[in-house]
């Protein structure tokens, strides 16, 4: 927010400056000029405010900028190859329970998982939420375009700590989403 009241207020004092500043053209072309900029920065002040607005109250989230909006995992798939990503996949994992913001893990929930991912391209995960419902899956894994290990709906990747991070759908704080943590047993 503060950002687009500094391009505003930059736009203003450009628009100020070629007003004032050219004494050879036409001022009459000049005032036309500066109007036009001005209500061209103010519309599109309104506009990015108002999708702002209703995109940060559609999806909770916040500024673009906000630490919550980057992917743990990116940093671990971009220094490596797809079969080096297949190859950490691959094997028995547990939940341990969200990942928060500060790196420390939440096991409050008492939900707890496991996944099996197999060479042989298979997968089975059972997860057991809070309430003790148990969600048994399996079936063929892949990796996608991203290095992301894929099994059913979810997508998940591995960060620099060596979890394997599946997104929770909530947030915290300021906005970090939060990411149910497993590790290999």
């Amino acid at each position: 927010m503060k950002k687009k009241i500094l391009a505003i207020v930059l736009i203003a004092g450009l628009v100020l400056m070629y007003g004032c500043g050219s004494s050879k053209t036409d001022k009459k072309s000049t005032s036309s000029k500066a109007k036009t900029q001005t209500e061209e920065s103010q519309n599109s002040s309104s506009s990015s405010s108002s999708s702002d607005n209703s995109s940060t109250a559609e999806s909770g989230e916040n500024d673009p900028g906000d630490a919550g909006n980057n992917d743990p995992t990116a940093e671990t798939a971009k220094n490596n190859t797809e079969q080096q990503m297949e190859d950490k996949y691959v094997g028995s994992w547990e939940q341990e329970g969200l990942l928060m913001s500060d790196g420390s893990i939440d096991d409050s929930d008492g939900s707890t998982g496991s996944l099996t991912v197999n060479s042989d391209g298979t997968y089975s995960m059972t997860i057991k939420d809070a309430d003790g419902n148990t969600t048994d899956t399996s079936g063929k894994w892949t990796i996608n375009s991203d290095k992301k290990l894929v099994v059913g709906d979810y997508k998940m990747g591995i960060d620099d700590n060596g979890y394997l991070l599946r997104d929770s759908g909530q947030r915290d704080g300021k906005g970090f989403h939060l990411y149910y943590a497993m590790k290999k047993k």
